[in-house]
């Protein structure tokens, strides 16, 4: 059985190449996503629910406030771990993109949705408006295979 962390980036990987949809609902699932609808399908997959929408005007219901009042956030990028959220914007207040962690390091790999490249992996561009990110839950997953759940079972942080 996959980690929690795995299955998040496993879904991630699975959909590289993928347009960017500019569509309001964020996309459709297998063909095209905005950056949060990838997030919110990656983490659905791994058995957990995340708020719908990256940030925009941040408040409760936003991932990255969710992020940050209900989880572990942090704006080193040495820190974060595959299945991490990453954000980017002005500030942690006021962001507008969401990425997830696929490999950990000194400057960690992204995979995101932009209307540029869509769904694609890369490094994460640390001087380019990132603001931090971080795992969006108080509860830490189990870096191995065992999270004291089955993977299936939907965690609701709404």
């Amino acid at each position: 059985m996959a980690s929690v962390r795995e299955s998040i980036v496993a879904y991630a990987r699975s959909v590289i190449g993928c347009r960017y949809s500019y569509i309001p609902s964020g996309g459709v699932e297998g063909e095209s996503y905005n950056c949060s609808f990838l997030t919110t399908c990656a983490y659905r997959h791994a058995g957990l629910t995340i708020p719908r929408w990256q940030g925009h005007q941040n408040g409760d219901g936003s991932q990255s406030d969710w992020v940050y009042r209900h989880g572990h956030w942090t704006t080193d990028p040495s820190k974060l771990k595959p299945g991490d959220l990453v954000f980017f914007g002005t500030k942690r207040t006021n962001t507008t993109h969401v990425g997830i962690v696929s490999k950990a390091g000194t400057v960690p790999y992204i995979i995101d949705s932009t209307p540029s490249r869509g769904v694609a992996e890369r490094l994460l561009p640390t001087g380019a408006g990132f603001v931090g990110g971080g795992w969006p839950m108080n509860a830490l997953p189990d870096d191995s295979t065992e999270w004291g759940f089955p993977v299936e079972k939907t965690v609701t942080i709404r």
